[in-house]
């Protein structure tokens, strides 16, 4: 952590966190478009994520190749969570509930995609430090924090929270 690579990657990221709120700023899209398309990145990014670290092992008598994901990959991750919560704020009905599962959204999105941004546990557990620019699981690591943090403060701004 903290290389030349992954620090290269925090700047990538916090461009795209700045130009996206930006975006944001200027464009003022309702909600359901924001949650729409943060859904849509999210899959997206999770098919992406499971087709690059799937792997083939032999069946138990060897004669075939089964596909097998680790379960350290399992979208079972507290960001991988908000993949969930994003469709269901998106599709929810109740604007209380609505509300708010969008104000437990915004600081677990900032929080918890900052957190995984500075310490990536990709470089840990699924590809070297010198593969951070050639491996699509890192792409796909990155991009995606960089959208949670980035859909957080949207949250946040959007005037959608009444905070009390």
């Amino acid at each position: 952590m903290f290389t030349w690579r992954h620090l290269l990657w925090l700047v990538i990221c916090a461009v795209m966190i700045f130009v996206t709120v930006r975006a944001y700023n200027r464009k003022r899209p309702g909600m359901d478009s924001v949650l729409t398309t943060a859904l849509i990145i999210a899959v997206l990014s999770e098919i992406a994520k499971m087709m690059s670290v799937i792997e083939l092992v032999p069946s138990q008598n060897g004669e075939l190749l089964l596909p097998y994901l680790p379960l350290n990959h399992l979208p079972l991750h507290f960001c991988s969570i908000q993949i969930i919560l994003i469709a269901v704020a998106r599709f929810m009905k109740n604007e209380k509930r609505r509300e708010a599962m969008l104000a437990f959204m915004a600081p677990t999105c900032v929080i918890g995609g900052l957190l995984s941004l500075l310490m990536p546990s990709i470089f840990t557990t699924t590809i070297s430090v010198s593969q951070a620019f050639t491996s699509l699981v890192s792409y796909q690591f990155f991009i995606f924090h960089s959208m949670i943090i980035a859909l957080g403060l949207i949250i946040a701004r959007s005037g959608e929270i009444n905070w009390s």
